[in-house]
């Protein structure tokens, strides 16, 4: 399921053999100025244009001509602007005493204690004094990952009983593009949900949750899957703009 890094598309044409992707950091000059961006060629048949933390990133067929990729780029030079603008104006993350960030949804206060493990309570997340004074990022990262994956699962399992399915096996993502993907292997379908969710509203998880679920039962995105997200989550049309719209403003942990 799409969403964590706004993608445009354009020139499709049929899938052409070849081997792994390739990149080289290449430069346009636009009506602003001079972008650099890093150029990715892939076994793919559509150019899209990716906002990163890092920068622009630009994914297209081997196929395709430099004069073509940049003549899309120049088509999109608003949006390519607009994403930037976003990135410069987001502020880096301080993993210190009085940083707040997003808990499904709640802001919650780094605040150091003499507890032994990381806990969140009363609108803070209390870290034991040692772990904050040597650097806590991947302490607390863990500590999310850790709660995520339990809410994740309770979520799916109830998502799939209610569909008459088998419960899917989760993995936690870090994907750049995605929220959610289901892949359906010999083993058995897998489910795979960015970490990152669980700094959101509960509700949106169980949108993205259900959305990927559907796909247990519909492996496309037409009426009839959607109408599975429907009987999971009756608020969809609703929930996806703000899925977007909350992504786009998560601090870069």
């Amino acid at each position: 399921m799409p969403g964590l890094i706004p993608k445009i598309r354009s020139l499709r044409s049929p899938r052409l053999p070849g081997d792994k992707a390739a990149s080289d950091r290449r430069q346009l000059l636009l009506s602003n100025g001079v972008l650099r961006y890093e150029l990715v060629r892939a076994r793919r048949r559509s150019i899209a244009i990716q906002a990163l933390q890092e920068g622009i990133r630009v994914r297209a067929p081997r196929w395709a001509s430099i004069a073509a990729i940049e003549s899309f780029m120049r088509l999109q030079e608003d949006w390519i602007n607009e994403r930037l603008r976003l990135r410069r104006e987001t502020p880096t993350f301080s993993w210190s005493e009085g940083a707040e960030l997003p808990l499904l949804g709640e802001g919650v206060r780094i605040v150091a204690t003499d507890a032994k493990a990381i806990r969140a309570a009363d609108g803070r997340l209390e870290v034991p004094a040692a772990v904050l004074a040597a650097g806590c990022r991947e302490a607390v990262l863990g500590w999310i990952r850790e709660r995520a994956r339990a809410l994740f699962a309770a979520r799916m399992a109830e998502g799939a009983a209610r569909l008459g399915v088998p419960q899917p096996r989760l993995r936690l993502s870090s994907a750049r593009t995605r929220w959610g993907s289901c892949s359906h292997n010999p083993g058995g379908a897998r489910i795979s949900l960015h970490w990152k969710l669980y700094l959101l509203p509960p509700a949106l998880i169980d949108y993205v949750i259900a959305h990927e679920l559907a796909h247990l039962v519909e492996l496309n995105h037409s009426k009839r899957f959607w109408a599975v997200v429907e009987r999971l989550y009756p608020g969809y049309r609703a929930a996806r703009p703000e899925l977007n719209r909350l992504g786009r403003i998560l601090p870069p942990l």
